[in-house]
């Protein structure tokens, strides 16, 4: 499995991602407060969007984004 993140806006106070899972669709918004770290979605990917386990492994995989400081785009494998 592969997640694909895209930037979509960056403020001083929250950072927003399209994502896509096995493609770069880009379908999904995922959100990261970054004086928390916390991750947020905001609307799965059309891949994710029936699949709870895959929402959940989309939102872990966002904790690079963090770790690497906000990159404009990331692609992130498991498995």
């Amino acid at each position: 499995m592969w997640w694909y993140f895209e930037k979509a806006n960056e403020s001083n106070d929250i950072v927003t991602y399209n994502y896509s899972r096995e493609n770069r669709n880009l379908d999904g918004l995922i959100s990261i407060d970054k004086n928390t770290g916390m991750v947020s979605m905001v609307s799965p990917c059309s891949n994710d969007s029936e699949n709870d386990f895959a929402v959940n492994k989309a939102i872990s995989k966002a904790f690079y984004l963090v770790k690497e400081g906000y990159p404009a785009n990331r692609q992130v494998a498991c498995g």
